[in-house]
């Protein structure tokens, strides 16, 4: 990942400071939520993937981000090994570094595939409850994050 590379995107409600952009990912880091947010744009193969996450693991090293957006509205060629990957491999990496949400945007089935859960489910660890939720719309999964937001400032 090269930091020097990113540039801000603003949008109507939020800056996001765009991290990577690849032909099937791209990453940003959304200030206002405190979020990385991983829209995958099309299906990836095994070695795209293992790129992604490894690009992912990497910025919450370097923004120590709460709060995660993965938006997938497609079905990737070999969605076993992305489960594999995102639940025993990014879920538990990125709550050791300091993850509490995951937001998982896209179509119902497909995401609840990829995440193992029909919409909602928590884990304690040291640093406090890790939230896993589905959504269908990205705007949801934005308002939710920002409840967890506004309570940490009231």
């Amino acid at each position: 990942m090269k930091e020097n590379n990113t540039k801000l995107v603003t949008g109507e409600y939020t800056m996001k400071e765009q991290i990577i952009e690849l032909d099937f990912l791209e990453l940003q880091y959304d200030h206002e939520l405190d979020a990385l947010i991983a829209i995958w744009k099309k299906s990836a193969c095994d070695e795209e993937i293992h790129i992604a996450f490894s690009e992912i693991l990497q910025a919450f090293q370097i923004y120590r981000a709460n709060n995660y957006i993965c938006e997938v509205h497609y079905e990737l060629q070999n969605y076993g090994r992305f489960q594999e990957w995102i639940l025993n491999d990014l879920i538990p990496k990125a709550v050791e570094i300091g993850m509490l949400r995951l937001a998982a945007v896209g179509c119902r089935a497909t995401i609840s595939r990829y995440f193992m859960c029909s919409d909602y489910r928590s884990v304690v660890t040291p640093r406090g409850t890790f939230i896993l939720k589905c959504f269908e719309d990205v705007i949801e999964a934005e308002s939710w994050i920002k409840t967890f937001n506004i309570q940490l400032t009231a």
